[in-house]
């Protein structure tokens, strides 16, 4: 889990989605996981729900984290993000 881990906002996101009304332990969990890889610096990348992971983990809320252009195929591919974000995900696995 050094370079690459990936987190899954539970329950998945879909059109009929009904929020539960407390947070399960391991939405908990996953959430400072989250939190403690951005702390040590990680390079988030939101493949889906990003309303969901932003009402989540309010630390994602800044300009550096990478939000997939197509929620509907989440591939982390440079045709799938901004210009210079795929350098970015590349430059952080190589660190």
């Amino acid at each position: 889990m050094n370079s690459v881990a990936a987190a899954e906002w539970f329950p998945y996101v879909s059109r009929k989605l009904v929020e539960i009304p407390q947070l399960l332990p391991s939405q908990t969990f996953t959430f400072q996981v989250v939190r403690g890889a951005l702390e040590r610096g990680a390079q988030p990348v939101i493949m889906t729900g990003r309303a969901q992971w932003l009402r989540s983990v309010s630390e994602l809320a800044h300009d550096s984290v990478i939000t997939l252009r197509n929620w509907q195929n989440p591939t982390v591919t440079p045709g799938n993000m901004e210009s210079g974000e795929w350098e970015r995900v590349v430059s952080a696995l190589r660190s």
